[in-house]
């Protein structure tokens, strides 16, 4: 099979598997790989020492540690499935190893910027919902947009949403959080819509439109940085895990698809907040 054939078989495949920026990540990883491999060879004829160049090339590109790990995370990937699919005999990624990445830079909008942009929308009881809603649940901006009447348990302060494709996951509101929902549902137009957070003309609001919001109400609490949906979600595991949260909890709770992503982004904790930890979790000693 040629490589190219082989690259649009395993696109094809996971259609339905995987969310489509995820397919769209792979395709473009790929497609640079097929460009340097060739689309023409024979997938089973390449090797170890053809990967490790295709790596020595993407080294002398100067890209980042990230992104050069994605590059291999994505032949990693397709050429394990192109194994367990019996489409080869012979792993050459297997050994191409993956090398531990830099710690990441502090990532979170400031605690001090949350406040003052919830502060600029307590008028406004849509958008207060919104940024309410993912201050204290931790979700992405697509669980906002997924969030419908059917799905949300006020009384219970539980929600179901779905994220990246079609995975959906329990998340839970802090009781403000709650109350500012309920505020909301209590003025939301009629309509036949289902989504919670809707436009004036009745239709759900759109990621787009959940971007906007947050922009609007940094440019009015005039927060330069770190304000976008994610920034919030950042903030919200790097609070949990200051206020003495679980990793492991955590890792559930953001809806990641193993603890191994959760150690990559927040497993690293200030000195000051270690050392807070450690005055409260450390055993005693007379």
């Amino acid at each position: 099979m040629k490589t190219q054939e082989a690259i649009d078989v395993f696109l094809e495949a996971k259609i339905g598997e995987s969310a489509p920026k995820t397919i769209a990540w792979h395709k473009g990883n790929l497609q640079r790989f097929s460009s340097f491999i060739g689309e023409n060879q024979c997938v089973e004829s390449i090797d170890i020492r053809q990967l490790r160049q295709w790596r020595a090339s993407l080294n002398q590109r100067n890209i980042s540690a990230w992104t050069l790990h994605g590059y291999l995370r994505t032949i990693r990937h397709f050429f394990n499935w192109l194994e367990e699919e019996e489409m080869l005999e012979q792993n050459p990624a297997k050994r191409l190893k993956l090398f531990r990445l830099p710690k990441p830079p502090r990532k979170g909008i400031p605690d001090a910027d949350r406040d003052a942009m919830l502060s600029m929308r307590r008028d406004n009881v849509r958008d207060f919902a919104i940024l309410m809603f993912v201050a204290t649940t931790g979700c992405r901006i697509g669980g906002v947009t997924t969030l419908t009447i059917d799905n949300l348990d006020i009384e219970n302060r539980t929600a179901i949403i779905t994220e990246k494709g079609q995975k959906s996951r329990t998340v839970f509101l802090g009781s403000k959080a709650a109350n500012a929902l309920q505020s909301w549902l209590d003025v939301r137009p009629s309509t036949n819509a289902r989504e919670i957070f809707v436009q004036k003309e009745g239709k759900g609001l759109t990621s787009s439109g959940i971007y906007q919001v947050f922009k609007r109400a940094a440019k009015d609490a005039s927060v330069k940085k770190n304000w976008n949906p994610h920034q919030w979600r950042h903030a919200f595991a790097r609070n949990f895990l200051r206020n003495g949260g679980d990793i492991g909890m955590l890792s559930q709770i953001l809806g990641h698809s193993s603890l191994h992503v959760t150690l990559i982004h927040y497993g690293s904790l200030e000195n000051k907040d270690l050392q807070n930890a450690h005055l409260k979790f450390a055993p005693k000693v007379a």
